[in-house]
């Protein structure tokens, strides 16, 4: 017996309303957390800023969360998860690959690999529309901004 391949059963909007929305917020943050493209966002604020930056990465961890709380569509809120992080943390790698050695891309893509896990998961647990399973979900915001806070140095 044969089983249609995933996309085949999904709507179209499905997948792409997803994909937009995660291309629209990683621009979005992208531009107000990367102040050298466009120099107008950051005067020199300081510690001030410095916070407001760090309330921003949180809510953009919590965006898969959010996003299958609100749409409570388990699979939709996973790919918006994965997307997310994708759209994220390409910039900044292709910004620093040729710098690192072999060593450290490993390192980078091992902590993009569990990122992406734990932000699509967090995205599908919190579709599913149980307090438990949103508290785990929460559980795995958490673990993706701990990964994320690891990698920067």
């Amino acid at each position: 017996m044969s089983h249609p391949h995933f996309f085949s059963r999904v709507p179209k909007l499905q997948i792409i309303i997803p994909l937009l929305v995660s291309v629209l917020l990683s621009v979005f943050i992208y531009l107000v957390l990367r102040p050298e493209s466009i120099s107008v966002l950051r005067s020199s604020g300081g510690s001030l800023w410095d916070i407001v930056e760090t309330i921003l990465i949180a809510l953009v961890a919590s965006a898969p969360l959010f996003y299958g709380w609100l749409t409570r569509r388990p699979y939709e809120s996973a790919v918006f998860g994965m997307f997310l992080t994708t759209f994220l943390y390409v910039p900044g790698f292709i910004d620093v690959v040729h710098y690192l050695g072999i060593k450290e891309v490993l390192l980078g893509l091992g902590r993009y690999v569990a990122s992406v896990l734990c932000s699509g998961g967090a995205g599908y647990l919190a579709a599913r529309g149980v307090l438990r399973e949103l508290i785990i979900g929460a559980l795995f915001v958490v673990l993706w901004l701990f990964i994320l806070f690891s990698g920067l140095n």
